[in-house]
């Protein structure tokens, strides 16, 4: 049994597009394009072409970090699982206002930090918290 060979040669437009459409995921974008051109296609030939396209790369990154802060932002809005809102909470003001947080601390030597571990969901959260020496 041989192998076709493909002629089809996807346009820097087709593949960046679907690079956007998978988050910049080079697996799902690599699967994404064999699905839809029936062509073969690593995720190393997805790496290394969205390489070629930095500012791209950047970009899609940024809108990425947007759409978690907003998720975020929308666990914290939330009243249906005050756990929930009190894990979100606690993790937005440990990273957003970490320069605040650190800053108590550094003048408060009777704190011992311990890392603390939540999972919301699938989503494994790991942060230091600030925990009092007896």
């Amino acid at each position: 049994m041989t192998m076709e060979k493909h002629n089809y040669k996807l346009t820097d437009e087709e593949f960046l597009e679907i690079l956007r459409l998978n988050s910049g995921l080079f697996s799902s974008t690599a699967k994404a394009i064999q699905r839809k051109y029936n062509i073969p296609y690593t995720r190393q030939a997805a790496r290394d072409r969205a390489r070629n396209h930095p500012e791209f790369l950047s970009e899609l990154e940024q809108e990425n970090l947007e759409s978690a802060h907003l998720s975020i932002l929308q666990l914290l809005k939330q009243n249906k699982d005050l756990n929930i809102k009190f894990k979100a909470a606690r993790f937005y003001a440990q990273t957003k206002g970490k320069a605040e947080f650190n800053s108590i601390l550094e003048n408060k030597t009777q704190y011992e930090l311990k890392e603390q571990v939540i999972k919301i969901g699938n989503t494994v959260l790991k942060f230091l918290t600030p925990w009092k020496e007896r």
